[in-house]
């Protein structure tokens, strides 16, 4: 249903920016109903839905009554006790590399006074000793200089896009060592592994392995994914299939693998766009996991 929803959101976004001028525009809507309703029923309310209220996407029907989402602000703490994070805690992280992913490991283990943490992402984590993570740690600007430099030596041309696609990479695995460095700093245990969640044997391995070693998931923190980010029309299908396989299958192949151990809670991230619909479509493919 969510990605059903998002879809929509996102045509939904797109029909109205290239009505505007043109006068004219597309109704798009999700409206969902529940299992079993007579087929009469809801071929009414969706020729309502295509009459009334074009401002709402997202609609669903339940005993005789309309519902849409909002969003509600709410404080972070409920007034329950919550989970307790110490030293014996097992995380599991996927897209472990990404920038905010990495802020958030260190947030956890600096939280639980260390814990135990599998980190999962697509990229090589570096030599903790990497020449070019030191230079990136120097500053962004020191390792493009450096970079070109290198180039320039090597009587290797390349173009302003190749340093920075280089220097991206670089920051990708800079990301996934600083996780490992910050879980370590806060005294706790590190597991990097370097894989696609779309590999449902590696990633069954690595659960068979917290499964023999601790027995427990207490948080599982899936933020892998992939942005290839596009408008319809511009979005072949195998990238669609790319992005909706890493974040769905990925979380699928998780869970299924293990199946029957404790898991104390889930975090899965979406997206902006997956929440509002994405109207501006970028020429960018950056991996996060």
């Amino acid at each position: 249903g969510g990605a059903v929803s998002g879809f929509t959101k996102a045509y939904n976004m797109e029909q109205a920016l290239r009505a505007e001028g043109a006068g004219k525009g597309v109704v798009v809507k999700v409206v969902d109903f529940e299992v079993g309703r007579k087929t009469a029923e809801p071929a009414d309310a969706l020729i309502a839905e295509t009459l009334a209220d074009p401002g709402i996407v997202e609609v669903g029907y339940h005993n005789g009554l309309r519902y849409t989402v909002t969003l509600v602000e709410k404080p972070a703490r409920d007034g329950q006790p919550g989970m307790t994070l110490d030293k014996n805690t097992v995380f599991v992280v996927t897209g472990a590399a990404g920038g905010i992913t990495s802020a958030i490991t260190t947030d956890l283990a600096v939280g639980a006074a260390g814990g135990i943490f599998y980190l999962l992402d697509l990229v090589q984590a570096p030599a903790r000793d990497d020449k070019y993570v030191k230079l990136l740690r120097e500053g962004r600007e020191t390792l493009k200089q450096a970079l070109i430099a290198e180039a320039k030596a090597s009587g290797e041309k390349v173009t302003p896009k190749q340093i920075d696609d280089k220097m991206m990479g670089i920051e990708r695995g800079e990301a996934a060592l600083r996780a490992i460095e910050s879980v370590e700093a806060a005294g706790g245990v590190a597991h990097y592994f370097s894989l696609d969640l779309r590999d449902d044997v590696k990633v069954a391995a690595v659960v068979e392995d917290i499964r023999t070693r601790y027995g427990k998931i207490d948080v599982l923190l899936h933020a892998g994914g992939l942005l290839i980010d596009r408008t319809l029309p511009n979005k072949e299908p195998h990238q669609f299939a790319l992005v909706f396989d890493v974040k769905a299958d990925g979380f699928y192949s998780l869970l299924h693998a293990a199946k029957g151990m404790p898991i104390g809670a889930t975090v899965s991230f979406s997206s902006v766009a997956g929440r509002f619909g994405n109207k501006i479509g970028r020429a960018s493919c950056r991996e996060r996991g």
